[in-house]
């Protein structure tokens, strides 16, 4: 564990039973280890503090392979902590196509 201090990881798991947690490190090498949970320590990332530029029914101009294209955001899926899709926006393109922005 030693090699891996002052690493940023992404926290996979806890384990409640024992106070611990499972920590995936990013870098030189991608490793999980087991930590007690004391042991690691959060650290601010920017990008979950922003909130998003865009709300529902905004309407937006999307960049696609053959040029600018008009829509409407039709979901929100990242909000600063809560994420539940792949990207920040659901659009649906004046076309009638729905992409992920």
């Amino acid at each position: 564990a030693e090699k891996h201090l002052g690493r940023e990881g992404m926290l996979l798991q806890i384990d409640p039973s024992d106070d611990t947690v499972l920590v995936e490190t990013s870098g030189p090498c991608e490793c999980k280890i087991w930590y007690p949970r004391l042991a690691v320590m959060p650290v601010f990332d920017p990008d979950l503090e922003d909130e998003p530029q865009f709300k529902v029914d905004d309407q937006v101009e999307c960049k696609m392979q053959s040029g600018w294209e008009r829509g409407v955001v039709k979901e929100v899926l990242w909000w600063k902590h809560r994420r539940c899709g792949p990207v920040p926006y659901t659009v649906i393109l004046a076309n009638g196509a729905s992409i992920f922005v």
